[in-house]
């Protein structure tokens, strides 16, 4: 619960993840639209997106960018501590 106060209330955590699943869901819609117009219809259920993947992505582009903004040597003190080596990679 920690690391998602820090997320949405320090990072742009929600905007990303929001965007990304925006995107994925489009991206799907336009495919799904046209594979029927070329006649698949509703045989063609390509498609499924893996939200839990872009949240977690989404999480480490957020604390990646908030650690690069701020510098590693000066994290504040409600920084959370299971998220301090995530900006390394």
């Amino acid at each position: 619960m920690h690391e998602m106060w820090f997320l949405f209330n320090h990072t742009g955590y929600n905007v990303l993840q929001s965007q990304r699943c925006n995107a994925a869901i489009h991206k799907r819609d336009m495919k799904r639209e046209n594979m029927r117009m070329i006649g698949l219809g509703r045989d063609y259920e390509d498609g499924w997106i893996d939200f839990n993947d872009i949240r977690e992505r989404a999480k480490r582009e957020a604390i990646t960018n908030y650690i690069a903004s701020v510098g590693r040597d000066n994290l504040p003190d409600f920084f959370p501590p299971t998220m301090r080596s995530w900006g390394r990679q």
